[in-house]
């Protein structure tokens, strides 16, 4: 049962990220906050996930390459 609702959460999230102008998830992959870089980077896209604080935006640094994580809302 876990699996299937991790999956509903899952294309709920792509779904919304899809949704979204391409100029706003290009503002959104261009504000992450790299600790290892010490300032805001561009972002690769990974990912979206849904969990119970909201979406969760994987990505990687474009600079360093780490593994970065933007918190947004629905």
């Amino acid at each position: 049962m876990l699996e299937k609702e991790q999956n509903v959460k899952g294309a709920k999230a792509r779904t919304w990220w899809n949704e979204l102008p391409l100029e706003q998830q290009k503002k959104i992959l261009s504000s992450a906050w790299c600790p290892s870089c010490y300032g805001h980077v561009d972002m690769d896209f990974r990912d979206v996930k849904l969990n119970e604080k909201g979406l969760m935006i994987e990505g990687i640094c474009t600079q360093c390459q780490s593994k970065l994580t933007v918190f947004g809302q629905e």
